[in-house]
């Protein structure tokens, strides 16, 4: 609960890892949010590097904190210095998108033509220049030359099937593979909202096959929020939709990756998790205010 003015500080326990910003002040009276969603950068320039954010406030005095590890850029560091990132994509059927091939300043030479070959149905330049090398450093982002490369599904009706581009430069070649998939949909995940007296220790759990949103009333936060006239109070409306934002959110990403969705790359297949993390928050903060809303709604007029 905020009460006033609300001041919070936030620090980095490693100097190589920054957060922006250092401060945030949120207001009673200026804020209409019931639940209030803030977002914080961070920024390092060191992969491995390790730390914590914490987050305090004085009046009431609370902190809390969340490790963050600085993980490998793809983008800066192409295998081969040649290289699509990521190596496998996804296109809507029927659309069009642009593809990133990145290049390391120490392989280009002479040669400007890089040459582009892809299999039906996607389609694509089958050539793309370099600029010339009196002209390279402008266009560089750290020693990295990225070219957004158009590709398209000549017409429709290909959903399920695969592709791949090809790109070579000099002796250097690297690959895309491409599926053709419908066009993605949060509110086309979700079917139907039911309270479940199932004993297990989760608050809520999607089950995917049948496009159902589980919310088990035995978990002992849910116990909490449903006691007396609850239905249409507050504290449990909010407590509810926000469980049922993050299971919405967070089955819509795990599908994504499944179907190699190029909106959610992994760039370290080994530990998925804190890329994972990263793109349910991010669309936590795109979809979560719409989708909040709407659960709170949607709760109130259930029969429970």
């Amino acid at each position: 609960m905020v009460f006033g003015e609300l001041d919070i500080h936030l620090r980095s326990s490693n100097p190589k890892i920054l957060v922006k910003p250092s401060k945030m002040k949120i207001d009673e009276y200026k804020t209409e949010e019931d639940f209030v969603v803030r977002a914080i950068r961070l920024y390092s320039k060191e992969a491995g590097s390790r730390g914590e954010i914490v987050a305090e406030s004085d009046s009431p005095e609370h902190s809390t904190k969340i490790g963050v590890e600085v993980l490998v850029n793809p983008i800066f560091s192409p295998e081969n210095g040649f290289a699509f990132v990521p190596n496998r994509t996804t296109i809507v059927d029927g659309g069009a998108k642009k593809v990133v091939l990145c290049v390391d300043k120490d392989v280009v030479d002479g040669s400007k033509e890089i040459n582009l070959f892809s299999q039906d149905p996607i389609g694509c330049p089958g050539g793309w220049l370099l600029p010339d090398l009196e002209n390279l450093e402008e266009r560089l982002l750290r020693n990295i030359l990225k070219l957004e490369i158009p590709i398209t599904v000549n017409g429709i009706g290909h959903i399920g099937e695969k592709a791949a581009i090809v790109a070579t430069y000099q002796d250097k070649t690297c690959n895309l593979r491409i599926s053709i998939v419908h066009k993605p949909s949060i509110g086309g995940l979700l079917r139907d909202i039911r309270f479940s007296e199932k004993d297990t220790k989760l608050i809520s759990d999607f089950i995917e096959e049948e496009g159902i949103l589980e919310v088990y009333q035995k978990h002992p936060l849910i116990k909490k929020y449903m006691k007396g006239r609850f239905k249409n109070r507050a504290d449990f409306l909010v407590f509810v939709a926000d469980v049922m934002t993050r299971e919405v959110v967070r089955s819509f990403v795990m599908g994504g990756i499944r179907e190699n969705l190029s909106r959610f790359p992994i760039y370290d297949s080994e530990h998925p998790e804190p890329d994972i993390e990263t793109y349910v928050t991010q669309e936590y903060y795109e979809h979560g205010p719409g989708l909040h809303e709407a659960f709170k709604k949607l709760v109130s007029s259930l029969k429970l």
